[in-house]
């Protein structure tokens, strides 16, 4: 038995469709979870949240970087089960990482629906069978420390770094509450949703990449 949703109110739906405007003319896209969030939070919870959240991620993102941020929030994200963040977050990160090498992260985010189906701790292993190269290695020992912090473990983490390792996890936590409504694919979390003929070069070469293994 299925339980009726909440229909938005008039001014909901007015706050909803400003926001959308703003998002799409700043950054280039809107997230369709921004309804659920309204619906749970009411008008007043929700830009509340909305300036709590960008500040709190803005500090990790100051942190580690726009690039790193992106891969902990999809790492964050898959545990708890949100394939529309995972999805958006790891092609996010992705475009940024393809941009500044010119080459694929080992790591698709089309490979995230599938992953939702498994534990974690074959996502762990999926992790670090793909990130190996001198490079990527401290991409692979950053997301084994989050690992370890959700965990309650030790994380061997620089002691900042998991001041911010530990801020993410609640914070993902509480979005993905709302966001797990949502289905993928998700637009490119980030600044690059703009950048229409990066993403045409991006899925060129994941095409190319495709076809080589075929």
């Amino acid at each position: 038995m299925s339980i009726e949703r909440r229909k938005l109110t008039l001014a909901e739906r007015l706050v909803m469709k400003s926001l959308r405007a703003l998002t799409t003319a700043t950054e280039g896209y809107w997230v369709t979870f921004d309804e659920e969030m309204l619906r749970s939070w009411g008008i007043s919870g929700y830009l509340k949240s909305f300036v709590v959240l960008y500040k709190y991620w803005g500090a990790i993102e100051k942190h580690f970087g726009p690039e790193t941020a992106h891969l902990l929030a999809f790492y964050s994200s898959l545990w708890n089960g949100c394939m529309y963040c995972g999805f958006g977050h790891l092609y996010g990160h992705n475009l940024y990482f393809f941009e500044r090498t010119g080459a694929l992260f080992p790591l698709s985010e089309d490979e995230v629906i599938n992953r939702m189906r498994t534990t974690d701790e074959e996502i762990m292993g999926w992790v670090n069978d793909r990130l190996t190269t001198p490079e990527l290695l401290e991409k692979r020992k950053l997301i084994q420390q989050l690992y370890a912090v959700r965990m309650g473990q030790p994380s061997g983490a620089d002691p900042k770094d998991e001041e911010f390792l530990r801020m993410s996890i609640p914070l993902y936590a509480f979005i993905n509450e709302c966001s797990i409504t949502s289905e993928p694919p998700a637009p490119a979390m980030g600044r690059f949703a703009k950048r229409k003929e990066l993403i045409e070069r991006y899925y060129k070469a994941r095409a190319e990449a495709a076809e080589l293994k075929n």
